[in-house]
């Protein structure tokens, strides 16, 4: 079970926190989401950063971390922190399992193209198990969010109901969670 602290911000920072002065997928950029208390997702076989430079990162408890990563045994030595989670990426299926520092599963990573497709077959929730869906804006180009046939995350969410009415806690994996942000605090001052 997950320490509930850690889940209060249920926006998890793709890239990390990037603006002009921090790159995407820099160590900056993952620092400042750290610092802002906001979970966050470093893909180690796409990012330059090692897992030397991220431990002071992942060391510190008061933050939600995902790694993912094709090859996990590497990671799981290191990872010992209850806040760190790992993905799965080079398992099978359209969904990749997430697993606590227990090596236990936690929950599921839902990337973009399968969120179309998948079924509660594909994902047998548990209760208090993540489940993290990727969000339109983590589309890296123009041209292929041009081409994609998701243009907004309401599909998504509706498609992924069933785990949330079955206990699981969902949480949108999004490239501009600042303005994730802003949206859902506008939200409250309209209410």
């Amino acid at each position: 079970m997950m320490r509930t602290e850690l889940l209060d911000v249920r926006l998890v920072a793709y890239r990390g926190l990037w603006d002009k002065f921090a790159a995407p997928r820099t160590l900056a950029a993952f620092v400042r989401a750290r610092r802002r208390r906001i979970p966050f997702l470093i893909d180690l076989d796409s990012s330059e950063l090692t897992i030397s430079d991220l431990e002071p990162l992942i060391d510190q408890s008061d933050v939600l971390a995902f790694l993912m990563a094709k090859e996990l045994t590497t990671l799981r030595d290191i990872a010992t922190s209850d806040n760190v989670c790992l993905i799965d990426r080079g398992a099978t299926g359209t969904v990749f399992p997430i697993e606590n520092t227990n090596r236990n599963r936690c929950g599921y990573y839902v990337p973009l193209d399968a969120t179309a497709r998948v079924t509660p077959r594909d994902i047998p929730v548990r209760r208090g198990d993540l489940l993290l869906y990727e969000s339109v804006d983590t589309i890296q180009s123009l041209f292929a969010m041009r081409m994609s046939r998701i243009k907004s995350d309401e599909p998504a969410e509706t498609r992924l109901a069933f785990a949330q009415s079955d206990g699981a806690i969902m949480m949108k994996v999004a490239d501009l969670v600042e303005l994730e942000l802003l949206v859902d605090s506008m939200r409250w001052v309209v209410r």
